[in-house]
C-alpha cells in the first residue's frame, strides 16, 4: 500500500513493514526512512504509519491529502483519546461528507473559498451540517498544531447557523401519570420509572444496576452507561465529570422500585442487562399496545425536565440532575418550559403592584415637590 509519505507493506500473513520517508539526514546526505515491524490486521499498521509520521516530526504538508491527514493522522490519534462512540461518529460524518467531495484535495490547498462552496453543498439538517463543520474545523486544528498546515482555513468560513431548537415532544404530568401505570408489572417498569423520576439518559439507565440505588438515602448514582456500537454493546464511562452524578429520587419512585429490586442490571434479557436498542424496542411496542400517545423514549428524559421547570425547580438544580456540562446545554438544546410556569412567573409579580404609585399619589408628589421648590 504505496503513499507519498510512506508505505505499508505485508511481508508475512499479519506481519507488517511500516516506512516512512522523512527527507535526507543533514549530516550524511542519506534519505531518512523509519522503519518498524508492526504484527496484527492492516488497521493496526494504519495506526503505526500514522504514528510514526507523528514521531518524524515533520511532514511535507503539500505531499498529504485531506483523506489521508484524517484517515492515517488524525482519526487513530483521537481513537485514544475519544469515547468509541463519538469517534464512530466523527468517521460517518467525514466518510460522508468530507472524502467524496474535499479527499483528495492537498492540506495546503485548503482555502475559505473552497470550504465555503463545500459546506454550502453539505446535504442534511441545519444542525448535521453544523456538526460536520466542527468536526473538520476540529481536526483542521490538530493539523495546525501538528505546524502540518498555517492555519485553520475553516475559521475564515461562516459557521451554519440553526434557527431556533425544535420543542421536544414531551409528556404532560397526566400523561406521565398514565405512562407509569402502563408499564406496572413489565420488565421495563423500573427503566421508565428512573427515566421519569431522574431524568437519565437511555445509556445509563442500561447501565444500571439495581446496587446503584440506594434505598436508604433515596438516590441512584450514575457509574456507567451502555452503548449500542456496530452490534455490539459496549460499556463505557459516564462521557463527563458533571455525568458521573449521583441524583435524588422522589418517595413515589422509591416505593414503586423497592418491591422490583433485586441482584444485577435493572432490566434482563437472557440473564443479562438488556441491549439498549432493545429497550427502545419493548418501550415503544408497549405503547402501542396500550394505546398511548407515542413519544420517543429519549423523551422521557425531556419530560423529567420539563416537569422540574414547570413545578419552579430553578434551571442549576435542573442541569445537575441532567448531568449536563454547563447551565446553558440545559436551557438551549433541552428545557423548555411550559406555559404554565410562563404564567407563574408573571403572577410573581403580582405583589410588586403596591411598588408602584397610583395617579393620585404622583399628582400628590409632584404638588408637594412644586412648594418645597417655591
Amino acid at each position: 500500500m504505496r503513499r507519498e509519505v510512506g508505505s505499508i507493506t505485508e511481508i508475512a500473513p499479519d506481519v507488517w513493514r511500516v516506512m516512512v520517508s522523512v527527507g535526507h539526514s543533514s549530516t550524511t546526505g542519506k534519505r531518512r526512512r523509519p522503519t518498524k515491524t508492526i504484527r496484527g490486521d492492516r488497521r493496526t499498521a494504519e495506526v503505526a504509519l500514522a504514528r510514526l509520521l507523528l514521531a518524524a516530526g515533520r511532514l511535507p504538508e503539500s505531499d498529504v491529502t485531506l483523506r489521508q491527514y484524517l484517515e492515517d493522522m488524525y482519526l487513530p490519534h483521537v481513537e485514544g483519546r475519544l469515547r468509541a462512540r463519538t469517534v464512530d461518529g466523527y468517521r460517518s460524518k467525514l466518510e460522508h461528507h468530507v472524502f467524496d467531495e474535499l479527499g483528495d484535495t492537498m492540506l495546503n490547498d485548503l482555502t475559505p473559498y473552497v470550504l465555503d462552496k463545500w459546506i454550502d453543498g453539505v446535504e442534511g439538517s441545519e444542525r448535521s451540517r453544523q456538526h460536520v463543520y466542527r468536526v473538520l474545523s476540529a481536526a483542521l486544528n490538530v493539523a495546525v498544531r501538528w505546524r502540518l498546515i498555517e492555519n485553520n482555513p475553516l475559521k475564515a468560513v461562516e459557521v451554519p447557523k440553526v434557527n431556533g431548537h425544535k420543542k421536544p415532544d414531551v409528556l404532560t404530568p397526566a400523561e406521565a401519570r398514565k405512562y407509569i401505570e402502563a408499564f406496572r408489572g413489565h420488565d421495563l417498569e423500573p427503566i421508565v420509572v428512573l427515566a421519569l423520576s431522574a431524568g437519565l439518559r437511555r445509556s445509563e439507565l442500561a447501565g444500571l444496576r439495581w446496587t446503584d440505588i440506594d434505598f436508604d438515602a433515596g438516590t441512584v448514582s450514575i457509574m456507567r452507561g451502555l452503548h449500542d456500537r456496530q452490534g455490539e454493546v459496549i460499556e463505557e464511562a459516564p462521557k463527563s465529570v458533571t455525568s458521573a452524578r449521583e441524583v435524588a429520587l422522589p418517595a413515589w419512585a422509591l416505593e414503586l422500585l423497592k418491591p422490583l429490586r433485586q441482584l444485577g442490571p435493572l432490566v434482563v434479557e437472557d440473564g443479562e442487562p438488556m441491549k439498549p436498542w432493545r429497550i427502545t424496542r419493548e418501550y415503544l411496542r408497549r405503547l402501542a399496545e396500550k394505546k398511548l400517545r407515542r413519544v420517543q423514549f429519549k423523551n422521557l428524559r425531556h419530560s423529567h425536565a420539563c416537569l422540574m421547570l414547570d413545578a419552579g425547580v430553578d434551571l442549576y438544580t435542573v442541569s445537575r440532575r441532567l448531568g449536563h456540562s454547563t447551565v446553558a446545554v440545559t436551557e438551549a438544546h433541552y428545557v423548555t418550559p411550559g406555559e404554565e410556569a410562563d404564567r407563574a412567573a408573571a403572577d410573581a409579580l403580582g405583589d410588586l403592584r403596591q411598588l408602584v404609585p397610583s395617579a393620585k399619589s404622583r399628582q400628590d408628589d409632584e404638588r408637594r415637590d412644586s412648594t418645597v421648590n417655591d
